[in-house]
């Protein structure tokens, strides 16, 4: 496969994220945080097929490093952002990364990967209708595209799920809950 284009990946992300017009400095920023958290992820086999298809300028950001963070947590601990904001950001990044890359690299990514970060992943991902159930301080909450807002916060992860099921779309389960679920509804 041929390198994914960096103006190409920037202006996916951007557009996955529901904005368009931010700088593309940012954009790379919240991709290589993303990238980061990936490559924390994968083993060494898989990270070098993802850098091969990647920008050059971004291969740099898919560097072996350890982490226990959940997905999500590396990727706000890279960006030096709030978890709810930085999960919008990743999830863009990889429904971008999921349009370009080719099928054969796309599934073994999605083969190491927690069931809520590879979903992200396929094409045919509806990013406004998946809804995010994640660990906040005092529970859960639910999350859709383009929000980073807790409106209300349940003490159960059942009641949490539940409420996002009531919303129709995909459920998406945080990783840290040890519950994997991704389900389609």
């Amino acid at each position: 496969m041929a390198r994914i284009q960096l103006d190409e990946l920037l202006r996916g992300v951007a557009r996955e994220a529901g904005h368009p017009d931010t700088p593309p400095e940012t954009v790379q920023r919240v991709t290589e945080a993303t990238l980061s958290a990936l490559a924390s992820k994968l083993p060494m086999i898989d990270l070098r097929a993802l850098q091969r298809c990647l920008p050059e300028q971004l291969e740099d950001a898919v560097c072996v490093s350890e982490t226990r963070d959940s997905f999500f947590d590396h990727v706000a601990r890279a960006e030096h952002d709030e978890t709810y904001a930085a999960t919008e950001h990743a999830e863009a990044v990889l429904r971008a990364l999921g349009r370009l890359l080719d099928d054969d690299v796309r599934a073994r990514l999605k083969e190491h990967l927690p069931a809520d970060v590879g979903v992200l992943l396929n094409r045919e991902s509806k990013p406004d209708r998946i809804f995010s159930v994640r660990r906040v301080p005092g529970g859960f909450a639910v999350f859709g595209r383009g929000s980073s807002k807790v409106s209300q916060v349940f003490a159960k992860r059942e009641d949490a799920v539940a409420e996002a099921r009531l919303l129709g779309g995909s459920v998406m389960v945080d990783g840290d809950t040890g519950h994997l679920v991704s389900e389609r509804i």
